[in-house]
């Protein structure tokens, strides 16, 4: 649903707003959204993210990150979490005496693409959260109490990051571990990085309070074992199925080798009585005598 033009002619302009309202209801669902609450502000949407955005009409003019002063809040259901600065894209919303100096978009996700969202000069409770500008993800649901559940992402090449701190805590919505926090000079960022050569990505999980406008990060932990190449990994893999295995060297127990340039030693022991295939030959010792007593192919 689009919002009313804007004619420049202020008793017009409160007509087309009126009828605007009238057909959509006070609590017209965004764009993008797919159903509403009966409490008429508990949106349901199909995409991952909200964009907030404030103006001076319903147009969109003067779209801003800071509601201060504005008349309109918008909204935009979205894939990407970079907020959009096309004021086309929004729905919006009158706000009754305008935002002033003091009034705040508030919000709460709870889970299934919802969100919950109130203007006002304070938060209707501990559950909700103030918008910072940042593009609210509806996949991360409000915990029992207060918190947000938030992910963050980093690469390095070692096989693990340090443990200390433990815990650690950053302010602001946004707001990373710092760069090297672990140890290794790991970035930390909002999504995963693309992993290369010998690198290995990291997740660190973080509870985030809107009271405090804090996250209390843990440490990091392997996210699902994504590597850049499996030179970065030294572990014992136990049972392997695989399809082709290319490149590299291969050594097990010393009993079959293939070296990298394709030569190749099958052996049935390490010593005495065994039977030793190579490319060019195959040899059977004894046990008794250092020579081999049968030679088929190279002699020498």
């Amino acid at each position: 649903m689009f919002s009313p033009p804007v004619t420049g002619n202020d008793d017009l302009d409160a007509f087309l707003y009126d009828i605007y309202i009238g057909n959509a209801g006070s609590n017209a669902v965004a764009t993008g959204g797919i159903g509403y609450s009966p409490s008429g502000t508990l949106l349901q949407y199909s995409k991952q993210y909200i964009h907030v955005k404030y103006a001076d009409d319903n147009v969109g003019t003067g779209l801003i990150n800071v509601p201060t002063n504005k008349q309109y809040f918008g909204l935009y259901n979205s894939d990407i979490p970079v907020e959009s600065t096309n004021p086309a894209d929004y729905t919006w919303y009158l706000v009754d005496g305008g935002f002033g100096t003091l009034k705040r978009f508030w919000y709460k996700t709870i889970g299934g693409a919802y969100i919950d969202y109130v203007v006002s000069d304070r938060s209707p409770d501990n559950l909700f959260a103030m918008d910072l500008g940042d593009a609210i993800n509806l996949n991360i649901a409000v915990s029992f109490n207060g918190s947000i559940g938030r992910l963050a992402y980093a690469k390095a090449e070692t096989p693990q990051l340090a443990a200390t701190p433990y815990n650690l805590t950053t302010f602001g919505g946004s707001s990373f571990p710092a760069a090297g926090t672990w140890g290794f000079g790991e970035t930390w960022q909002s999504t995963p990085p693309t992993v290369t050569g010998s690198e290995i990505l990291f997740q660190v999980d973080g509870l985030y309070s809107p009271a405090s406008n804090t996250t209390t990060w843990s440490s990091p932990y392997l996210a699902t074992l994504k590597v850049g190449a499996l030179s970065a990994l030294t572990a014992n893999l136990g049972t392997v199925t695989a399809g082709s295995i290319l490149g590299g060297n291969i050594n097990i127990n010393n009993r079959f080798i293939v070296n990298s340039d394709g030569t190749t030693t099958i052996s049935s022991g390490p010593s005495g009585a065994r039977v030793v295939i190579t490319n060019d030959s195959i040899k059977v010792y004894d046990g008794v005598l250092s020579t081999p007593r049968v030679i088929i192919g190279n002699l020498a």
